[in-house]
């Protein structure tokens, strides 16, 4: 027969096992995500992720600093830039921007030298020039944060190009997820089978104070108390109608035919029968007096009925222990 305890009136097993587990399809979802398997693959995908941003980071600085700051209808979603980076960009004077600057200056002042060299620089001429010089000064801005910020969509050494090579390679690692979640679920049901099968339960760090009797944890932290059998059967606290082992403690009085009996240590209930913790027999079949006592030669003869170790008074039982036959 399987033992409550380890057969020394020490501790309880620290595991056991239980029979016939089922795992639930939302116990599954729940483990994919701390499998080994999974966690190595999320953890390289991360960094994967992690390499693709540094390097669009990299690429949309340098576009940056080519252009002179920020093409007008480009925004930052991804937080690569700080003022003080795009302080040196603007400031950067081979820039595009400042190169385009600089020739727009340049044609201003050459226009007013010819004209005042005709003595028309008051003339509508000077009013006319200046109006192409500008128009013109316009388009090639429009047309340098065109070619600097590029399509939507399209790869290359644009704006839009770095932020699409960034979200396709993202893509590419995320559309590994789901075959990484399938090998992971794979390798729990072959550890764990939906059909059900033996699995290990834990013994409740503190099921001492909390229940009072060993109590173990499934995997899936359903709680498991020792039937009378010694296997693992379903624990239900007893406030919510369930057969899990009320508190003990205290004097107890449980009467039997013709007798009153005290029983120091308690009672408890398991499987709707009522258990004298000191002795372990139930209730209605405790005789009204102490199990057989080993005598000075050795144990008394042998009996069939289970008596538990438990560090009571005198080394007598408090509780579910080990059987011990005498």
């Amino acid at each position: 027969m399987p033992m409550y305890w380890d057969g020394s009136g020490g501790d309880p097993p620290a595991s056991q096992t239980l029979h016939g587990w089922k795992p639930t399809t939302e116990w599954y979802k729940q483990q994919v995500l701390t499998e080994p398997g999974f966690v190595n693959w999320q953890t390289g995908a991360t960094a994967r992720e992690q390499g693709f941003g540094t390097t669009r980071r990299a690429a949309l600085r340098a576009l940056a600093r080519q252009f002179g700051g920020l093409p007008t209808g480009y925004t930052d979603e991804y937080g690569d830039f700080d003022p003080t980076e795009l302080a040196l960009d603007a400031a950067n004077p081979d820039s595009q921007l400042n190169r385009l600057k600089a020739s727009y200056a340049n044609q201003q002042q050459q226009l007013s030298t010819s004209l005042a060299a005709r003595g028309a620089l008051h003339s509508g001429d000077y009013v006319y020039g200046q109006d192409q010089l500008a128009n013109q000064y316009a388009t090639n801005l429009s047309d340098a944060a065109s070619t600097f910020l590029g399509v939507p969509g399209q790869s290359g050494a644009t704006f839009y190009g770095g932020i699409n090579d960034y979200a396709t390679n993202v893509a590419g690692v995320e559309g590994e997820r789901q075959g990484a979640i399938d090998d992971a679920l794979g390798r729990l049901e072959a550890e764990y089978p939906a059909t059900g099968g033996d699995t290990t339960a834990n013994l409740v760090a503190d099921w001492g104070t909390k229940y009072g009797v060993p109590v173990y944890s499934a995997p899936d932290g359903s709680l498991y108390i020792v039937g009378p059998d010694g296997n693992l059967t379903p624990y239900t606290s007893p406030d919510q109608g369930g057969a899990g082992p009320t508190g003990g403690g205290g004097d107890t009085t449980g009467t039997t035919t013709g007798t009153t009996q005290q029983y120091p240590s308690g009672t408890y209930t398991l499987n709707g029968v009522t258990y004298n913790a000191s002795t372990g027999l139930p209730i209605s079949a405790d005789p009204g007096v102490q199990p057989p006592q080993p005598g000075a030669a050795g144990p008394s003869n042998i009996s069939l009925l289970p008596y538990y170790y438990g560090g009571g008074p005198l080394g007598r039982p408090q509780g579910p222990g080990s059987v011990a036959y005498y």
